[in-house]
């Protein structure tokens, strides 16, 4: 989807600058094993694609709408959702700050 495209950077940057503090796992929900190996072919990102063959996660988190993330602590919980695209880099660094400062925290 174009937001999902257009996010992709952004979540490649926050996720080079947070590895010792977050793991980001994308999940993809439209396209083949193929189409997905031949997007990525030409860029490296520094974050996990998966394919949800199966639409079990779709169908387990189901939303309704794509791109929505999903910030999930230490513990498995989901502590924060996002539905919609992220605007800028910026918003999704600032939203994975506020749930690491929660957890550490609590």
């Amino acid at each position: 989807c174009p937001p999902c495209r257009q996010e992709l950077p952004y979540f490649d940057t926050v996720a080079r600058q947070n590895a010792d503090k977050a793991t980001i796992l994308t999940v993809n929900v439209e396209d083949s094993t193929s189409q997905i190996e031949q997007f990525f072919s030409n860029s490296k990102v520094s974050f996990i694609v998966a394919l949800d063959k199966n639409a079990q996660m779709t169908s387990s988190y189901a939303t309704g709408y794509i791109p929505t993330t999903f910030f999930i602590d230490s513990q498995g919980i989901i502590r924060y959702i996002k539905v919609g695209a992220f605007a800028n880099e910026k918003e999704l660094q600032a939203s994975l700050e506020e749930l690491l400062d929660k957890e550490r925290y609590t």
